[in-house]
């Protein structure tokens, strides 16, 4: 019985004793290195319609004498006037390139294209691309193969791309493969 008394004065003198606590805070820190993600398109293929043709040609008004040569018994040459067809064309494609940029204080990003293979072929029929420029998404200035920001944070930065082609060896429709743009973007 002894026992028993022992037992329960020692619970009775552990639950009245008041509870203990401890806190404690604990700093976090993180250390971000300098980051460029690139975002970028693996492909870009082009389909032309018939109908992106139609004024390609920048033929005058009435461009075979139609109504002259049916009085004249088709006689004669049936003039044809107006300007050579354009064999260059100028392609821009819209959020080419997306750019998120960590940098310290007073950093840049810059995003550079170039052409890295030139040239698209079918066969012996080729197309030329040349002369790529970029802007940021939507401003369409386009003067130089480089553009210059800030960094970004998380912030993604879209990027558009024009470039030329030269269509004039272009002997064969299909698909013409093969030319490439590089984009190079850094933080300096």
């Amino acid at each position: 019985m002894l026992r028993r008394v022992s037992v329960f004065a020692l619970l009775a003198v552990l639950t009245v004793a008041p509870a203990l606590a401890v806190s404690a805070t604990t700093q976090i820190n993180l250390n971000m290195p300098s980051l460029i993600i690139l975002y970028f398109r693996s492909a870009v293929n082009f389909t032309v319609a018939d109908t992106d043709l139609s004024g390609a040609m920048l033929i005058g008004a009435n461009p075979n004498n139609e109504a002259a040569a049916a009085i004249a018994g088709f006689g004669g040459d049936a003039g044809v006037t107006g300007a050579d067809f354009s064999s260059t064309a100028t392609a821009t494609v819209q959020n080419f390139w997306g750019v998120r940029s960590f940098a310290g204080v007073g950093s840049s990003t810059r995003v550079t294209v170039s052409v890295s293979s030139a040239t698209l072929s079918n066969g012996a029929s080729t197309i030329t691309i040349s002369n790529p420029r970029t802007d940021l998404a939507g401003v369409g200035t386009f003067a130089a193969d480089n553009i210059v920001f800030p960094p970004t944070g998380f912030a993604l930065q879209l990027g558009d791309v024009q470039f030329d082609s030269d269509m004039s060896a272009m002997t064969l429709p299909g698909n013409h493969t093969g030319g490439a743009i590089l984009i190079d973007a850094v933080i300096f």
